[in-house]
């Protein structure tokens, strides 16, 4: 059977090109010190990929090694503007993180799309959340990986996403 990590290279193919000549270790600690523990899928990624950009829409925010305090940051940021929406009562009832099956980001896009996990005790059990430009929010049932997955091979629907949000052929933007 074919990893979560092997499919998505298979629907992306120009992903290979950005993955790191090796696995790297990164201090996960420093950010689980905050969240606890991160998806196994999206600290696979990681330490495979730096943050990736696809069809110049998608970006996948990951730390860069060393500099994981740096994503803390990022995050926080994400954050504030996340309860500022709460606060306005424009969120259909999701809450931003660190409250219970709260919102924490991993990904945007140059559109105003904003991509978080649905927190759940355990990590593995997380969702992902996507709240568009539209301020559509829907809800995936599943990881990381297995949305990115979904969203370009097409089984699932770029629901308030830019249309040909997800190509035939989309392209990848490393950022090292």
């Amino acid at each position: 059977m074919q990893s979560l990590i092997g499919e998505l290279e298979s629907v992306v193919a120009a992903l290979r090109a950005a993955r790191r000549p090796q696995r790297v270790q990164m201090a996960w600690h420093v950010l689980e010190s905050q969240w606890g523990t991160l998806p196994a899928d999206y600290k696979e990624f990681g330490e495979l990929y730096p943050s990736v950009e696809f069809d110049d829409l998608l970006l996948v925010q990951v730390p860069r090694p060393g500099e994981e305090a740096k994503r803390l940051e990022s995050c926080g940021r994400d954050l504030d503007i996340l309860r500022d929406f709460v606060d306005d009562g424009d969120t259909e009832g999701y809450v931003a993180f660190p409250e219970s099956g709260g919102l924490p980001p991993w990904g945007s896009s140059n559109q105003g799309d904003s991509f978080y996990w649905k927190t759940a005790e355990s990590p593995e059990a997380w969702t992902v959340v996507v709240n568009t430009a539209n301020n559509d929010w829907w809800e995936f049932d599943g990881g990381l990986l297995s949305f990115l997955v979904g969203l370009f091979d097409g089984s699932i629907p770029a629901v308030g996403l830019p249309q040909g949000f997800s190509s035939d052929s989309p392209c990848v933007l490393a950022y090292p």
